[in-house]
């Protein structure tokens, strides 16, 4: 969290008057629980101004406190760095053992965190708050959504969210999934049209279904999910051991080999083994989610999706080896 483009990298990279972007994170420490650690966090909005900002993002991180550099960065080029990003740290667990030791930490985190930057962005007064969105990446995406009961009550309290990499396990992935329109695979589902809430396994899926049809505009609140078709940190599950899931039975993906086929067993610890593997791939496949983060903020920040981010990109990649 603590690095990330400046003002006048931004203005370089964009061509256009640029604010100091705003990054607040406050550690764990053995003197403060998670409401106290929130509260620092809350404090280090008000000392830096960060609520005069037009957006404002509660990214959550996955293990140790680890945020993938293009969420955030994105979210900064793309606001010209009128932004600011808030986080904290609730685990010194690596991302994968604590998903699996004491995933719901990450949850309860996240709740406490989201509830009280949102208290304070509610007490500013209507016309001059900054915009509320939520991010995160894998664990950080499956905390992030434990901080809604429902679909309603997500749309109900942000302005947008990007999600990435979301661990299957998530109740609020299987919601929505689960309501997915008939026809649409489950590596892409289609929700209430793509009206508020879109999955997205490639760019194109921003603006279109997963077999090219149109959707019609994206309204605010606008929200997310970013899926790689090969990531097995998404699409691992303990029923895979005795069933066969629809994304398998669909075939919908041409990543996904169509030699593959569900075997009692087998399929459950052939994917299990892909998980550590699965960062270590080039971006847009396995568990990296990477240039197009840009575009797909965009979409959600209400710019279009589908215009040229190069520069941006280029950049990102030059600055912070954000491979």
């Amino acid at each position: 969290m603590a690095d990330g483009p400046r003002r006048d990298r931004i203005e370089e990279v964009t061509g256009r008057p640029a604010k100091e972007p705003i990054r607040v994170y406050a550690g764990l420490h053995e003197s403060r629980d998670l409401e106290r650690t929130a509260e620092a966090v809350v404090d280090e909005l008000y000392r830096t101004g960060a609520f005069d900002r037009s957006v404002l993002v509660v990214m959550m991180p996955a293990g140790e406190g680890w945020i993938p550099e293009w969420h955030p960065s994105s979210v900064e080029f793309l606001t010209g760095g009128d932004s600011a990003i808030a986080s904290m740290q609730y685990t010194y667990l690596p991302s994968a053992l604590a998903y699996y030791t004491d995933k719901e930490t990450a949850g309860k985190a996240a709740r406490i965190l989201f509830d009280k930057v949102e208290a304070e962005v509610r007490r500013q007064p209507a016309d001059g708050r900054p915009k509320l969105y939520i991010g995160g990446e894998s664990l950080g995406a499956y905390g992030g959504q434990a901080v809604f009961a429902d679909k309603d009550d997500l749309l109900d309290r942000v302005d947008g969210a990007v999600w990435t990499g979301t661990p299957r396990e998530s109740p609020l992935w299987q919601e929505l999934t689960a309501q997915r329109r008939d026809g649409s695979p489950e590596i892409a589902p289609v929700v209430d049209d793509g009206r508020h809430i879109r999955f997205v396994t490639e760019r194109q899926n921003a603006v279109n279904d997963f077999y090219g049809r149109p959707f019609g505009m994206w309204e605010a609140p606008r929200v997310a999910f970013a899926q790689n078709p090969t990531d097995p940190i998404v699409w691992w599950s303990w029923d895979l051991l005795w069933n066969e899931p629809d994304w398998l039975r669909e075939r919908a993906s041409r990543k996904v080999t169509s030699a593959m086929r569900w075997v009692p067993w087998v399929t459950f610890w052939q994917i299990a083994s892909d998980m550590p593997r699965s960062v270590r791939v080039p971006g847009g496949e396995g568990h990296r989610y990477q240039e197009d983060l840009v575009p797909l903020w965009a979409g959600v920040l209400g710019q279009d999706p589908m215009a040229d981010y190069s520069k941006i990109q280029r950049a990102m990649r030059e600055d912070y080896r954000v491979f």
